[in-house]
């Protein structure tokens, strides 16, 4: 189960919503870099998901529950390097698709999400 909160209308009205993710593969706990799912080199991590110091936002907790949900890999300078090394590589081919294009990728990267929450995928 995940859960989010939301600052969303004219009034910024905190909500929270919940998610039950069906296919459990999908919570990945690391960094796509190039194409690929990696572990920082350190193999340290940090709890995602909780309380900030803005208690209205939640970085390392469920909100709903206050455990730790998941985590991600603490990236240190040399992976860091890579992952901007690889998106500097990836910008040029990024930067000559049309808006068309670009909206065609946001809407099935969207769809696919909402597949897999809706639970027909």
């Amino acid at each position: 189960m995940l859960s989010l909160c939301l600052k969303q209308g004219r009034n910024n009205v905190t909500r929270l919503y919940s998610v039950s993710l069906k296919n459990k593969n999908l919570f990945r706990q690391q960094a796509y870099v190039n194409g690929k799912w990696i572990d920082g080199t350190s193999k340290k991590t940090t709890n995602v998901i909780g309380m900030s110091k803005d208690t209205r936002y939640s970085h390392n907790t469920d909100p709903a529950t206050g455990k730790t949900i998941g985590t991600i890999p603490d990236m240190n300078k040399v992976d860091t390097a890579v992952a901007i090394d690889a998106a500097e590589q990836a910008l040029p081919e990024w930067r000559s698709k049309t808006a068309k294009v670009f909206r065609s990728h946001i809407l099935t990267f969207r769809n696919v999400v909402n597949s897999y929450v809706n639970g027909t995928t």
